[in-house]
């Protein structure tokens, strides 16, 4: 539910709701991390979209470093193929 209500917060076009959406994403990651733990795929999820968030604040660095945690771990899990 936060991921859908983030992703539709990355739509609007203003600065507001990009630090919302921001906001939803790390609150959605930080409750996944609590629940499913820091290495399951749904954790990879809210981390590709906290990136996205990033993305959207052209925070690029940091975008970049989200994606490759959310790698990582569907590289571990779920195995290279």
């Amino acid at each position: 539910m936060l991921n859908g209500l983030a992703q539709y917060r990355q739509r609007q076009f203003t600065l507001t709701a990009d630090v919302q959406a921001q906001s939803l994403c790390e609150r959605a990651l930080r409750i996944r991390e609590k629940v499913l733990g820091p290495e399951h795929p749904d954790t990879a999820l809210s981390l590709d979209r906290l990136g996205q968030a990033f993305e959207m604040r052209r925070d690029l660095a940091g975008a970049q470093s989200l994606y490759e945690r959310a790698l990582r771990i569907r590289e571990k899990v779920l195995g290279l193929d």
